[in-house]
């Protein structure tokens, strides 16, 4: 069975072996990604029978789609903000801080009592402009 490293390989693989959207499902198993084939639309990806065995897969070992896995936050992290306007802390942060390493600036801003993931954003949206500004 082949197995993908990430959900995109796996979908990648999937439209190059002529597969189309709707026809299989990628689905994780062990921290790895396998494709479940559905239906067979113009018999382009042929499995061999011990792999369409190892594909169909109980419904029980699947780990479900967990929204929070894909962005990792520190386990001390704030996660909700104290301060009135996080939004507006974290530019003003960013501001003081330009020219400093990314890691610094958000870890100042959760240190200022925003939440984690609201610096992350908010600070990406700021750099994203005033990169384009060209400073």
């Amino acid at each position: 069975m082949k197995t993908y490293s990430t959900k995109a390989n796996a979908k990648r693989a999937a439209k190059t072996a002529g597969l189309e959207t709707g026809t299989f499902n990628v689905l994780e198993i062990n921290s790895r990604w396998v494709l479940e084939v559905t239906q067979h639309t113009t018999g382009e990806l042929d499995l061999h029978k011990e792999e369409e065995e190892q594909v169909a897969i109980s419904v029980e070992t699947v780990v479900g789609y967990n929204p929070n896995l894909l962005l990792p936050c520190p386990i001390n992290a704030v996660k909700t903000s104290a301060v009135k306007n996080p939004v507006k802390t974290v530019w003003d942060i960013a501001d003081k801080m330009w020219g400093e390493r990314r890691k610094d600036i958000i870890a100042a801003c959760v240190n200022a009592g925003i939440a984690y993931n609201t610096a992350r954003t908010q600070y990406q949206a700021y750099y994203a402009i005033k990169s384009k500004e060209g400073k």
